[in-house]
């Protein structure tokens, strides 16, 4: 644990979660490990160009023109 400007102290990673279980232990159920997030770098290099596009909006028959409508879902 560290020491903040406060002189409190904070948690990081598993000893911020067990701290929190043990405080809320009575209003808490179960809990899920795993995970926070998944960063994926790169690019889906078919996707990348405009056969590539063209061929995965005919795929799931989405047209050009309502393209930009999917885009921002």
């Amino acid at each position: 644990m560290a020491s903040s400007p406060n002189n409190k102290q904070t948690h990081n990673g598993e000893d911020a979660m067990k701290s929190f279980m043990e405080m809320c232990n009575k209003s808490v159920r179960g809990a899920i490990c795993g995970w926070d997030r998944i960063l994926f770098r790169g690019t889906i290099r078919w996707l990348a160009s405009e056969a590539g596009i063209n061929s995965y909006l005919g795929t799931r028959k989405i047209l050009l023109k309502e393209f930009g409508k999917m885009s921002t879902m």
